[in-house]
């Protein structure tokens, strides 16, 4: 496959893929609109490809959307991907391990999604915690209520 036919596969010379490592040090993340979501080309990892609203300011127009941001997106909007269309998404910038080079990189991780499911309301066990406070073991004369964590 000749190089320019890969490249464009991967969005184009003029529209690369959105990395982690495009966003500025100074930031922690990007806010983008999604146009579109589609499925990705058959020799990508990733199973799909946003599609951006407009070019962000790094010249990236749309970004491939690991397995574990799928997961995150169907927890925050439920199975329709569809449904991102128009939205505006949340990318932040997070700090992962690469296990083909077993280096530490930039990758970007779904925060918020415009009009998101609220989450599950937690329930409290308050008999639990009151047990849990009562219980301050001592060591040294140090309980675990002087510890700073």
């Amino acid at each position: 496959m000749p190089l320019s036919a890969s490249s464009a596969l991967q969005g184009g010379l003029k529209n690369p893929l959105l990395h982690g490592s495009d966003i500025p040090a100074k930031f922690d993340g990007v806010v983008a609109r999604v146009d579109k979501v589609r499925l990705a080309p058959a020799n990508f990892k990733a199973p799909f490809i946003i599609d951006f609203a407009e070019p962000l300011p790094y010249g990236c127009k749309s970004w491939a959307v690991n397995q574990t941001n799928v997961a995150i997106l169907a927890e925050k909007i439920g199975d329709d991907l569809e449904a991102l269309n128009g939205k505006r998404i949340y990318l932040k910038k997070i700090l992962v391990d690469n296990p083909a080079t077993n280096e530490t990189v930039f990758s970007l991780n779904v925060a918020k999604v415009e009009g998101e499911k609220a989450p599950p309301a937690k329930k409290i066990d308050t008999k639990a915690k009151k047990a849990k406070d009562a219980k301050t073991a001592t060591v040294e004369g140090i309980s675990e209520k002087d510890l700073p964590f």
